[in-house]
């Protein structure tokens, strides 16, 4: 017995060293048999049935059998497709995002000194071909809906705080497991339609908003932002974390304490509401800690881009975009303000008055005031998001074998690789609350 159909596909090529290919399958309603037939013998009668056993409350197991006898006679045949050993981690790795080139040059670096195995190695065109049968298969690429991702997340789900403590040893490899922390369908924009998501952390990670409200107290700051190049249908992997000042190399550093992730199919307040409500909840329920924070700073929310308050749409990329690049170009404050109201009044001036006093009202207003000095992309506009802009950056060259991975590759693959990054680079203690320019 077995627990997994590429187990039993292994046992095969692990038993002799004739080329097997598929013949043809029974399915029935507990029992789906897979029948398969030796190719390296002239007018060979032996098979190898992999059958698939299903039966309600039980977990399904994969049993093979063996029948016939070889022929006399054999033949010289040539292997098509990936060899059965390499299939699994094949597909696991192209999964994350690998390319071929790449997939195939980390093999062939892994088995140099395995002559056998170096045989075995896919060429970069069959590993092509690989990828696009995934892509194309159903279900293979691509979580379709809310009830796909609770089936991923149905036995990861941390429900109670007897759950999140069971387990305590850091040396146990449960510790470094992800677990959602929840699933959910929002209401997005007009256009979008319905999205879903899930929210996962691990228990070394979400043990970081204990450390930040202890060493920040009532001056608690939370920072989040989304990155959309992991996923190949564009979906956004967003972290919520928590923004340190601590003392290191001689001089005092910003670090990003991280609590948890979430990847969703498009972003929205809703979707965001959602993942600092459940940061509250579980953080109460897990760690009898209050969340309350009393700054933070998100990117990409609905603040950003208004553009049907303009009377034509397209007047965003040929005014509004180079007159806020012109604000950027501010040496000095006073130049900023000035610049300010001359763009201000342009924009009046050319019937966008709405529009105007909407941007006026909510980003050249006293509290964004100073931001544009040393500390925003953007001058006078939004606050920088540049340690967490670096932060991603980091994850893709250190966590990321390649953009563009599929949903599971990104639940399954990436994501833990990220956090055990994190678990690496845990919270250090608070050790200022002023302003100091930001290193990464």
């Amino acid at each position: 017995m077995f627990d997994t159909f590429n187990a039993a596909r292994t046992a095969i090529v692990d038993q002799n060293d004739s080329i097997y290919t598929y013949e043809t399958r029974y399915d029935t309603y507990r029992i789906l048999a897979r029948l398969y037939r030796c190719r390296s013998h002239e007018r060979c009668e032996h098979r190898f049935k992999i059958k698939e056993l299903r039966y309600q409350g039980v977990p399904t197991t994969y049993q093979l059998e063996e029948s016939g006898q070889h022929g006399a006679t054999g033949i010289s045949v040539q292997r098509r497709g990936i060899h059965p050993l390499l299939v699994e981690e094949i597909d696991s790795l192209l999964r994350m995002g690998w390319g071929a080139q790449q997939l195939r040059s980390t093999l062939l670096h892994r088995f140099r000194h395995q002559p056998e195995r170096l045989r075995l190695i896919p060429t970069r065109k069959q590993l092509e071909n690989r990828k696009a049968l995934l892509v194309k298969s159903a279900n293979g690429w691509e979580i379709l809906n809310h009830a796909s991702f609770t089936a991923w997340a149905i036995d990861l789900v941390c429900m109670s705080r007897e759950q999140f403590m069971s387990v305590t040893d850091p040396r146990d490899s449960s510790m470094d497991e992800i677990i959602v922390l929840d699933t959910f369908t929002v209401s997005g924009e007009e256009d979008e339609g319905t999205s879903f998501g899930v929210i996962v952390s691990s228990r070394p990670v979400f043990r970081n908003i204990a450390n930040s409200v202890r060493d920040q107290g009532n001056e608690l700051v939370c920072a989040s932002d989304g990155t959309f190049k992991l996923h190949f249908g564009g979906w956004t992997v967003v972290d919520c974390r928590s923004t340190a000042v601590t003392w290191s190399r001689g001089t005092a550093v910003h670090r990003l304490i991280p609590w948890v992730y979430m990847i969703v199919r498009s972003e929205s307040t809703a979707a965001y509401t959602r993942m600092f409500q459940i940061v509250r909840e579980k953080s109460m329920a897990f760690l009898d800690i209050e969340v309350n924070v009393a700054s933070g700073s998100l990117d990409h929310s609905d603040l950003l881009k208004k553009k049907t308050l303009l009377v034509d749409a397209d007047l965003f990329a040929e005014m509004i975009k180079p007159d806020v690049y012109l604000l950027k170009s501010s040496r000095t404050h006073a130049q900023f303000v000035k610049l300010a109201v001359v763009v201000i009044e342009n924009w009046i001036a050319r019937g966008d008055d709405v529009y105007a006093q909407w941007f006026k009202d909510l980003y050249l207003t006293e509290r964004w005031n100073r931001w544009h000095i040393k500390r925003a992309a953007v001058g006078g506009i939004t606050p920088s998001q540049q340690g967490i802009e670096s932060h991603h950056c980091v994850i893709k060259k250190t966590c990321v074998p390649s953009s563009r991975a599929f949903t599971t590759g990104v639940l399954n693959g990436i994501l833990p690789r990220i956090m055990k990054g994190d678990e690496e680079n845990l919270c250090l203690r608070f050790t200022a609350k002023g302003l100091f320019p930001l290193r990464c």
